[in-house]
C-alpha cells in the first residue's frame, strides 16, 4: 500500500539485483571459508562436518572457487544438483562430483 501496486517491471528492477547480490555473497562466503578455514564454514563447524578433496585435505582455492560456482548453478536450476545427494551412495551433490570433493563428518576427539 505504501509503494502502490507492484508491477512486473518493478519486481524485476528489485528482485534481479537482489538475487545477484545474494548469489555473490553466497559465492564469496563458500569459497573463502572452504579455503581459509580448511573446508569449514560456520554452519559446517556447528554441525561437525567439513569439506575435503579426494586426498582428505581441504580443497585448494581454485577447486573451492569452481565448487562454489557450480553450487550456485545447482541452486539456480531448481536445486537439481543438491537433490542428487539424496540418491548418491556417497551423498555427493553434483558440484561435489564435478570437483571431486566430499562433505564428511569429523570424528569426535577421544
Amino acid at each position: 500500500a505504501v509503494i502502490g501496486k507492484p508491477s512486473p517491471a518493478l519486481l524485476l528492477k528489485v528482485a534481479l539485483p537482489g538475487l545477484g547480490v545474494v548469489g555473490f555473497v553466497a559465492f564469496v562466503y563458500t569459497t573463502l571459508f572452504a579455503f581459509l578455514w580448511r573446508g569449514r564454514t560456520p554452519g559446517r563447524r556447528l554441525l561437525g562436518i567439513h569439506l575435503v578433496d579426494a586426498s582428505g585435505h581441504a580443497p585448494h582455492a581454485g577447486r573451492a572457487l569452481v565448487r562454489a560456482a557450480l553450487s550456485l548453478a545447482s541452486f539456480t536450476l531448481f536445486l537439481s544438483g543438491f537433490w542428487l545427494a539424496l540418491f548418491d551412495r556417497r551423498g555427493q551433490t553434483l558440484h561435489d562430483k564435478l570437483t571431486s570433493t566430499f562433505v564428511v563428518r569429523l570424528k569426535a576427539a577421544v
